[in-house]
């Protein structure tokens, strides 16, 4: 299975509005409400741009099909750690697509940017994604109780960090690589 990422443009606008709207996304990587317009999703992200989000891809399946993003924020150069944030469509979860996709961009990351490791914070409802990250022995470095609320819920947000030294071991396991940046 081939994966993808490519960087975002203007053209790519209107498939990632249709995911940042997506259910999943919305309780899953994001504290905020749903979009009624590509001018408010436009304005959300050039703000996302100028706050804090260093880069963001697209990611395309082998058929070049658009079919979720990849995006790194709050970087910190002086301690070599940035943040990311995977999403794949509904549609085409359960094939890897996701850990490939945090793969090749984190390897990206990690040569074009100089990391020790990458952050990522997963919610105590995304069950699934526990399961992966703990099967794949990533670190879990800190669990922020009650910290999101959601459905008149507080929530567990659990902090994972994948480091540098890590990323051989799955760039061959997983048979990714940088070069399917295009």
């Amino acid at each position: 299975m081939q994966l993808f990422l490519t960087p975002l443009s203007k053209e790519n606008f209107k498939s990632l509005f249709k995911f940042r709207n997506e259910l999943s996304f919305l309780e899953n990587c994001t504290s905020r409400e749903k979009l009624n317009s590509i001018a408010e999703f436009e304005e959300e992200l050039e703000n996302d741009f100028f706050r804090d989000r260093l880069i963001q891809f697209l990611v395309l399946n082998a058929k070049k099909k658009t079919i979720g993003t990849v995006y790194a924020y709050n970087f910190n150069s002086y301690d070599g750690f940035a943040f990311v944030t995977v999403f794949i469509t509904e549609t085409m979860t359960n094939q890897s697509y996701g850990i490939k996709a945090f793969l090749i961009f984190v390897d990206f990351l990690f040569y074009n940017y100089n990391l020790y490791k990458i952050y990522f914070d997963v919610y105590d409802f995304n069950k699934s994604m526990l399961s992966i990250l703990k099967k794949c022995n990533f670190s879990m470095e800190g669990r922020f109780i009650n910290q999101k609320y959601k459905n008149n819920t507080r929530h567990d947000v659990y902090r994972f960090a994948f480091y540098k030294n890590d990323l051989d071991y799955w760039k061959n396991k997983l048979e990714v690589s940088i070069v399917n940046i295009i």
